[in-house]
């Protein structure tokens, strides 16, 4: 629950902060990007407190796709469940090439959902069939297997991934702030509506 609120501040800065150009999301942990949520603490918690949290980690990436700064996941580790739906929600996804890393929403195994937004996420990317099949099956696949079917934008050597981000990054900066942010709010919004209303 800390590290969500932590998070929700930090979106919510960004979010009124006019110097802030481009948000890199990353992990410290050598071995996962994110799980998600701590299920084993989740379970010591009293169910209106659980859907608090989860009610307000939708909102947390609802905030991301509507602010018009934008948000790159560098995913160095395991990617797996509400960690997957977090990277989705940024903007781009530059991941490392290990086939140790696992990719994957597990939630069926424990006879839940992809709940925070990876059902309407996930196959915003890819095609339905395949988002379908990831979400009820709980498949794990390799970063490679999931930049081929368009999760990731960009595979590369495990060291190499926060430089390929901060060299997009600073080309993005070079842009005009209004223009790069409009682009994405449009682009986002624009995928809510049936095209003959565009």
């Amino acid at each position: 629950m800390d590290v969500l609120l932590e998070l929700q501040r930090a979106v919510e800065t960004v979010r009124f902060d006019e110097d802030v150009r481009v948000v890199l999301f990353g992990s410290a942990n050598e071995k996962f990007f994110s799980t998600g949520f701590d299920i084993q603490a989740l379970q010591d918690e009293p169910a209106r407190q659980v859907g608090y949290a989860s009610q307000t980690s939708k909102e947390i990436i609802m905030k991301m796709r509507t602010t018009d700064t934008l948000f790159i996941a560098m995913v160095n580790g395991h990617c797996m469940g509400g960690g997957l739906e977090l990277a989705l929600a940024c903007d781009f996804r530059f991941v490392g090439n290990d086939d140790d890393y696992n990719v994957g929403m597990p939630e069926i195994h424990l006879g839940l959902i992809a709940g925070e937004a990876g059902t309407q996420l996930l196959p915003r990317y890819i095609d339905r069939s395949t988002a379908l099949r990831m979400m009820i099956t709980g498949e794990t696949i390799t970063p490679e297997e999931a930049t081929d079917r368009g999760i990731f934008d960009e595979l590369h050597p495990p060291e190499e991934v926060e430089d390929a981000a901060l060299e997009f990054a600073e080309e993005i900066v070079q842009k005009p702030n209004l223009a790069v942010g409009h682009n994405k709010l449009a682009v986002n919004e624009g995928l809510e509506l049936p095209s003959r209303t565009l």
